[in-house]
């Protein structure tokens, strides 16, 4: 203890206790800002070197480990592709499939010799040597499939079944232990890219606990600079705090002392000063006026000489609210005066405001009794006009459904004409046709008198081949037969004839007969054609008519309802009239009421005001 107080003692008696209170806020945060920084720096590029060498160990690992497993890989699918081709090139023969199997083993011997190469070069280790060895069986075991591939071509040429099929087995099962053999190289470099990476972990662990450190450090230095900040600055501050705090509570004499740097809160600690002083000499002077105001010296007023702004334009308003005051009490007593004349005139109103309430309500009982009259009247009017929109409604519905009977006589006369057009069209078509018919008539007559002529002709012809043949005796007898044969013919022939020309006449006569009637048929259709249209004229005017006819009524109709809307409206107004008639009236006597009370509170505050 008698140590610590000697040291404390030469430390004070160098200056060297307050020094930190002497040194300026933005040097004091300048030496800690570069303290921090350089802590962090040097702690980041730390780091940084750590996680390259992490980074290109980490690369080293991929590449080599992944590039070594797809090298195998590929080393495996050349074994596969060499003993396919070399079986199929031994078996068939084919020179092609033979180049073929020659480029795939040269393929493997490149890859495997580049592996082999890449191997020697490494740092030996177990699971190193393991595949190098491993890698070299492989490529003895490979020139032992080629020998076999060799065999099967030689078993095929000597044409030994038997042996062929056996050497293609042995060329599989060679095959397929060296796909083994590589898979086994694969679990070699898997084992070494495993140790690979494990060093890597174990370097990013090393990492990760410099990371700490340097988070832990960064920690430390934060909680180093915080502690001297509120060392420092807190005993500066704290001394600002307790000058304000004596003015919030007590008085305004102290002030900040000693100040020890003119730094930021030096320059602060010198403004408070002052503002402490301008702050005191201003709560003075408004307490000077306003102890000067309850004596009653209304002409004492706030000095703001020398005072900041915001102190000035309080100080103005303090005058203000002086000069206020004092008008204010000038005019009071102008006020009592105005009151006495207030309440003679305020009485006047009052008396003046009672009769008119008398006579509105008055008027209000007139207006009531004659809305209700209205009213009534407006009911009965209502009534009448309802029944008459009722029978125009009836009327104009018949005069609706008669002029849908008109249109659909109009229709069927429209539809008959249409049937009688047919009808003349018809008769024309059959009297020409019956013409026709006469002509062909005729013909057949002229046809059937040519027959006549010849059989006549046929006839004599007969007969005087009859006389030839008399006359020709007994040698004519034959063709005295044959004109016999022929005049009867003939003869049949005239009887025939004969009938047909009075059968053609009989039809001739009942054609024209025919004719005749169609025509009198077509004459009497068109008479019915012309009838029809004049019916059909007068339909569409009896239509049109009937139409003009509902459209009136459809108008009357409309006026009426409309005039029962409108006497509907008035009963309607008739109403709210009476109930407005009833709340002038209730209106009135509320008005009433309110005139006495405003008498009352007039009085009562005249009275008071007197008291006063």
């Amino acid at each position: 203890m008698k140590l610590m107080r000697k040291c404390r003692k030469i430390l004070r008696e160098e200056g060297l206790i307050g020094f930190p209170l002497r040194i300026p806020l933005r040097r004091m945060t300048a030496i800690a800002f570069t303290f921090i920084t350089l802590v962090i720096v040097g702690l980041t590029l730390l780091s940084i070197h750590e996680a390259k060498e992490v980074t290109v160990e980490m690369h080293e690992a991929k590449e080599s480990s992944i590039g070594d497993i797809m090298a195998t890989t590929r080393l495996q699918m050349h074994v596969l592709e060499a003993q396919n081709q070399l079986a199929l090139a031994a078996t068939t023969g084919d020179e092609k499939i033979g180049d073929d199997a020659d480029t795939v083993v040269e393929k493997f011997y490149d890859d495997i010799g580049e592996m082999l190469n890449r191997y020697g070069d490494m740092e030996m280790n177990d699971n190193i040597q393991a595949a190098l060895g491993r890698l070299q069986d492989v490529a003895t075991e490979f020139n032992n499939l080629v020998e076999l591939a060799d065999a099967v071509g030689e078993a095929r040429e000597a044409g030994d079944a038997k042996a062929l099929s056996e050497a293609i087995a042995r060329l599989n099962e060679k095959g397929h232990d060296l796909v083994g053999s590589l898979s086994r190289v694969v679990k070699f470099q898997k084992d070494e890219m495993d140790r690979r990476f494990t060093g890597v972990d174990a370097g990013i662990g090393d990492m990760l606990h410099n990371l700490w450190g340097m988070i832990v450090a960064v920690i430390l230095v934060g909680l180093i600079t915080q502690i001297t900040f509120n060392t420092v600055i807190g005993r500066r501050i704290s001394r600002l705090l307790a000058v304000m705090d004596e003015w919030a509570h007590r008085l305004m004499a102290p002030r900040v002392q000693p100040i020890m740097c003119n730094d930021e809160i030096g320059q602060l600690s010198h403004r408070i000063n002052r503002l402490g002083d301008n702050m005191e000499a201003f709560m003075m002077e408004i307490t000077s006026s306003l102890e000067a105001m309850s004596r009653g010296d209304l002409d004492r007023r706030v000095d703001t000489r020398g005072l900041s702004l915001e102190m000035k334009r309080t100080g103005d308003a303090v005058n203000a609210n002086l000069n206020s005051v004092a008008d204010f009490t000038r005019k009071a007593q102008e006020t009592q005066k105005a009151l006495a004349d207030f309440e003679e005139r305020i009485k006047g109103v009052v008396e003046e405001m009672a009769q008119v309430s008398g006579a509105i309500e008055r008027q209000a009982g007139h207006l009531a009794e004659s809305a209700e009259n209205s009213k009534n009247r407006a009911a009965s009017s209502t009534e009448g006009a309802q029944v008459a929109a009722n029978n125009v409604g009836t009327v104009a519905a018949a005069a609706e459904e008669l002029t849908a009977s008109i249109a659909l006589e109009g229709e069927h006369i429209v539809e008959a004409g249409k049937i009688v057009n047919r009808a003349i069209e018809q008769a024309n078509a059959t009297r020409a046709t019956v013409g026709e018919l006469g002509k062909a008539t005729k013909e057949i007559g002229d046809v059937v008198e040519l027959i006549s002529e010849i059989a006549e002709q046929t006839n004599l012809l007969a007969l005087n081949a009859s006389i030839e043949a008399a006359r020709a005796g007994e040698a004519g007898r034959g063709f005295a037969v044959v004109a016999g044969e022929v005049k009867d013919l003939a003869n049949q022939t005239a009887q025939a004839t004969d009938q047909i020309s009075r059968q053609i006449k009989r039809l001739q006569a009942e054609s024209d007969q025919s004719t005749e009637a169609i025509h009198a048929i077509a004459d009497t259709i068109a008479e019915v054609v012309n009838i029809t249209g004049q019916i059909t004229s007068e339909a569409d005017q009896q239509q049109e008519a009937t139409q003009e006819i509902a459209a009136s009524i459809a108008n009357a109709n409309d006026s009426v309802v409309q005039v029962t809307e409108n006497m509907a409206d008035v009963t309607r107004a008739a109403e709210e009239t009476g109930e407005a008639s009833q709340e002038m009236l209730t209106a009135a006597k509320r008005l009433e009421e309110t005139t006495t009370k405003l008498n009352d509170f007039v009085y009562d505050f005249l009275q008071k005001l007197e008291q006063r």
